[in-house]
């Protein structure tokens, strides 16, 4: 069995940094546009590695977000998000990004819960503060543009130096 996918992608990003003193800011707008063709998988090619999807800001921009090659992302896609950051000279840094996909055609690839099963997908954020060397805070979400209600929350705490450092994770997933 075979499969010839073309894909096109264009991406474009335009930061603006501002710095005052002992602080710098980016501000950073990014946005791609994919296409592939529609329909990209087949039958006769058995889905064994791409059965999970897990969507968040890490692949949002991914031409393919199936962590394997069974599966396919097919289709025009707008993939879109800001991201903001304060850094010190010293360190100590904070940075925020939102984004989300819109897809002309609705894909039933994506499973119901995914975050992409339609036309516009979920938003997807993360948060990461690190006020000083030795420690750090990450929280990321996936929420419902509609409702605005959370699908998945996850809290990161790491503090310490590097020979004793503790860390926790909190993760809340919406069945």
């Amino acid at each position: 069995s075979h499969r010839l996918v073309p894909l096109a992608a264009l991406d474009w990003r335009m930061p603006f940094v501002k710095t005052h003193r002992n602080v710098s800011q980016i501000l950073e707008p990014i946005a791609s546009i994919v296409w592939s063709p529609n329909g990209g998988n087949p039958d006769d090619i058995p889905n064994e590695d791409s059965t999970k999807l897990e969507f968040d800001e890490t692949n949002l921009f991914s031409t393919n977000r199936f962590s394997g090659l069974d599966q396919v992302e097919g289709g025009i896609r707008l993939n879109y998000g800001l991201k903001w950051g304060i850094y010190g000279q010293k360190g100590g840094s904070t940075s925020v990004f939102i984004g989300q996909t819109y897809r002309p055609r609705t894909d039933g690839t994506f499973a119901v819960g995914s975050g992409l099963e339609d036309n516009l997908s979920d938003l997807v954020a993360r948060i990461d503060v690190a006020p000083a060397e030795y420690l750090n805070l990450k929280y990321r979400t996936r929420f419902s543009p509609d409702s605005l209600s959370p699908n998945r929350n996850e809290f990161q705490l790491n503090a310490g130096v590097p020979a004793f450092r503790v860390s926790t994770n909190y993760i809340f997933l919406d069945r």
